[in-house]
């Protein structure tokens, strides 16, 4: 996964510069859809992703999902995303730093395995979820080494089962690792 990324990169952007990875931990809360079934939960999950800055405005991401809540590592996923800057970039250079507020539109997929050991509902189970995430507030960017998004709120399609089903990540926090 990671070679794709790198080829998308070096396809997708017009500056090398833009070019950036960070580190990424968010909070994530899954609702039921009309059915009464969720994708996982209920409880808070914990993502930690790579993102990888593709351009000024695209970034993708890869990381792992776990449940935090109330039974500690009983869902265990990966999530892949492809995101888009709105408002300003997410990088314009060393020396010109972007617009401190943006917003984010991000699609993406998040799969894996529910209910390993808990046994509810019937022992483990695979799940599968494409959707799209707006995160209305992100607040600092690339050039400052640090931001934070606030309030995001998702819409995912379950592939498995199907049904719409809605979600939210509360809070993120993202950390440049490089370039230094």
């Amino acid at each position: 996964m990671l070679l794709v990324l790198l080829v998308l990169s070096a396809v997708l952007t017009g500056r090398l510069e833009a070019q950036d990875l960070s580190v990424s931990v968010q909070q994530w809360s899954f609702f039921a859809d009309a059915d009464g079934r969720r994708v996982s939960g209920p409880g808070v999950h914990l993502s930690t992703s790579l993102v990888w800055g593709l351009s000024p405005r695209v970034e993708a991401s890869l990381g792992i999902l776990g449940m935090l809540t109330p039974y500690p590592g009983d869902t265990l996923a990966g999530v892949a995303a492809v995101g888009y800057s709105l408002l300003s970039e997410r990088w314009i250079s060393e020396t010109v730093p972007p617009n401190w507020l943006r917003m984010l539109v991000e699609a993406g997929a998040v799969g894996g395995v529910k209910r390993m050991y808990s046994g509810l509902g019937g022992g483990p189970q695979a799940f599968f979820q494409l959707f799209v995430r707006v995160t209305p507030l992100v607040l600092g960017n690339s050039f400052y080494r640090r931001s934070d998004g606030l309030f995001a709120l998702g819409a995912g399609w379950d592939a498995l089962n199907g049904g719409l089903s809605l979600f939210v990540n509360f809070a993120s926090i993202r950390f440049r690792a490089l370039p230094w």
